[in-house]
């Protein structure tokens, strides 16, 4: 990420870069899953401060629902499947 004061400069680009980083942390053979989750937690902790919220999509919301059977589903049903997915 860009620094020495030209964050808000570059809040976009620093906005795509972190959640690049975020979605490529992968776990390799040997390391701890300590160390996994916590480079995952900070990563998430650094697209956090940048004002990046990783929520689940309408369109995800959907998708899970009409898994569920629900193909028409109401405003607090999309609401609700957003809050717990």
């Amino acid at each position: 990420m860009y620094s020495n004061g030209s964050e808000e400069l570059h809040t976009i680009h620093n906005q795509v870069m972190s959640t690049i980083s975020l979605f490529r942390i992968r776990q390799e053979r040997g390391p701890l899953v300590q160390n996994f989750r916590d480079q995952f937690t900070v990563m998430q902790q650094v697209c956090e401060k940048l004002g990046l919220a990783i929520v689940q999509s309408e369109q995800g919301a959907r998708a899970v629902l009409k898994r569920e059977g629900v193909t028409n589903p109401t405003t607090k049903q999309l609401n609700q499947a957003k809050e717990k997915w």
